[in-house]
């Protein structure tokens, strides 16, 4: 039985939500996009006891946050290294979240969406303090903040529409700073993974020639009892390790 007809088993007669857990958990990337594009596409989909219903975009986008993420609480952003997702989401979703940085095109249509189309922006008469009011704009300031930092054309053109509507700038100096702590952080966390892998190179290359030294001085002098007491410790020492014990 191949993949897809387990996530067909696996996933028949259930909501959205976990369909898709099911199938980007399962299924590879292209498949998944096959799988729940017609549903992702439309603007609300049903729920059930087990997950939430709503709007698609929302549903997979918390769903990937809970995959990759230690910190669910405040993730606005993933950088491409870490998305794993077709990039066809982006377009399809018109969202930030799934959107890779160098999709020029996708970003475009992101911006006139919220910027233009909807024609939404938060009134400061509608909120009791500047704090809540700037709150609001923080999301249009995500959006933003990534493509300033992707150098896109359109930039200028929406922050002066941003401005404005009444975003103060210092809305989006914030969110420009998450933005460099969220991509650092990922940095450091490849940077442990890289390192715990040299350490881990190293050690077995340290103990790989130990243990041959050894076995090299038994076989020379003939001192066979020795190299037993190696075998043995050599093997304590793997036992030890698989957590067998």
């Amino acid at each position: 039985m191949g993949v897809l007809e387990k996530y067909k088993i696996l996933s028949a007669g259930k909501a959205f939500g976990d369909r898709a857990k099911i199938a980007m958990a399962l299924l590879d990337s292209k498949t998944a996009y096959e799988e729940l594009k017609e549903e992702a596409a439309q603007s609300m989909v049903a729920g059930s006891y087990s997950c939430a219903g709503g709007d698609p975009s929302v549903i997979l986008e918390q769903i990937a946050i809970e995959m990759i993420c230690r910190d669910t609480r405040n993730t606005w952003y993933l950088p491409d290294t870490v998305k794993f997702w077709d990039r066809r989401f982006g377009s399809l979703l018109e969202a930030k979240f799934f959107c890779y940085d160098d999709d020029v095109e996708t970003w475009s249509k992101i911006l006139y969406k919220y910027f233009v189309k909807l024609q939404w922006m938060p009134k400061r008469e509608d909120y009791r303090s500047t704090r809540s009011y700037n709150n609001v704009w923080g999301f249009f300031a995500e959006i933003l903040a990534v493509v300033k930092q992707n150098n896109h054309p359109e930039f200028d053109k929406y922050y002066e529409i941003a401005v404005q509507n009444g975003m103060d700038p210092s809305v989006l100096e914030k969110k420009l700073k998450e933005l460099t702590e969220v991509k650092q952080s990922f940095i450091e966390i490849e940077n442990e993974l890289i390192n715990s892998k040299n350490e881990f190179y190293i050690t077995y290359v340290i103990r790989t020639h130990f243990y041959l030294v050894i076995v090299i001085f038994c076989g020379y002098f003939r001192r066979w009892s020795l190299l037993q007491t190696v075998v043995i410790l050599v093997w304590k020492n793997q036992f030890l390790q698989s957590g067998l014990h």
